[in-house]
């Protein structure tokens, strides 16, 4: 911090792998929560997700672990992140595999299926993680006990009959998706769990910032460290003050390119229609233990370029 409270800039996905008792679905803390998903005839299979391709953007997996110091694995990086910036900046861009998210809990907890049905836990309201409050008290989000804390996993086996499993465990609050543990196997993407966890209580519209807390991705994790606070001389310490990442920097785009990148991309993607948000900047900075934060923020494209617009002065023989 400095004089005036101002905070200076420089310009999670958490694998979790417990095992787990049988298959249930858990009642919520309170049964008379009204946003506790009741029974439906949902859908079923793998509709609601926002990818045809499940596994070409979020598999989170040590088979994702590449030499981060590498040109070659950097360049990639770079182009996969300009890709999802192209994406989400223009709806006519071809090939993009994400469409618009409609995964509800319900889908999750009531499939018709039994086999595609996900444990869900909701927690009594909890603070944020310890080292993001300083950072939401600074935007003007709250750091008391009232983000709601979920708890989702779903058991399955692979082909050769082992056990495999998918968690996620994700908090929300009125502006901000908090992602604290990520692992996916199988089944719906984390940005679509996540949505529809934040849709159960706000407005889409309303979303503002993605977090990841104690980021440890194989790609994103050594890539942070290794290259972009190494080749800068940055401290990787939580004494060292936050880094800001702005759109179009080369920085940015290979972030972007990892898998937390592309996560926070693909639900933005899978929020609103393409061409209308965009995540503008990235933040990263260390907190106790060396643990990796990561803030993505989003902007109305829309509305941005209106303001702009409207801030532009006249030529003078106009005024």
């Amino acid at each position: 911090m400095v004089p005036g409270g101002v905070k200076r800039e420089r310009s999670v996905e958490t694998e979790d792998p417990h095992s787990s008792k049988r298959q249930r679905v858990s009642p919520p803390p309170n049964p008379n929560d009204p946003k506790w998903p009741r029974r439906c005839f949902a859908k079923t299979g793998s509709s609601g997700s926002s990818q045809s391709s499940t596994e070409s953007i979020h598999g989170m997996s040590e088979s994702d672990k590449v030499d981060v110091t590498k040109s070659a694995v950097i360049d990639k990086f770079r182009r996969d992140g300009e890709a999802l910036v192209e994406w989400l900046d223009n709806p006519e861009a071809p090939g993009c595999p994400v469409q618009l998210s409609t995964l509800t809990f319900q889908d999750l907890i009531w499939a018709k299926l039994k086999k595609d049905r996900y444990q869900v836990v909701m927690r009594s309201w909890s603070q944020p993680p310890r080292g993001h409050m300083n950072d939401l008290s600074q935007l003007g989000l709250p750091v008391a006990a009232v983000y709601r804390s979920v708890w989702v996993r779903r058991h399955g086996l692979d082909g050769g009959g082992h056990r495999r499993f998918s968690e996620f465990s994700n908090m929300t609050v009125e502006g901000a998706i908090i992602g604290e543990a990520i692992f996916r196997y199988h089944g719906y993407n984390w940005s679509d769990i996540a949505l529809a966890q934040y849709k159960m209580d706000f407005n889409i519209d309303t979303l503002k910032h993605i977090y990841f807390a104690g980021v440890v991705n194989v790609q994103t994790y050594p890539y942070v460290r290794d290259v972009i606070y190494n080749e800068n001389d940055l401290p990787f310490k939580s004494t060292s003050m936050p880094c800001v990442w702005h759109y179009a920097s080369r920085r940015y785009r290979e972030i972007m390119g990892t898998r937390i990148g592309k996560s926070a991309a693909c639900l933005v993607l899978g929020a609103w229609p393409r061409g209308t948000h965009r995540i503008e900047r990235i933040q990263t900075w260390v907190s106790g233990g060396d643990a990796l934060e990561i803030r993505f923020d989003i902007v109305d494209i829309v509305d941005q370029a209106a303001s702009n617009l409207g801030n532009l002065a006249l030529p003078s023989d106009l005024e």
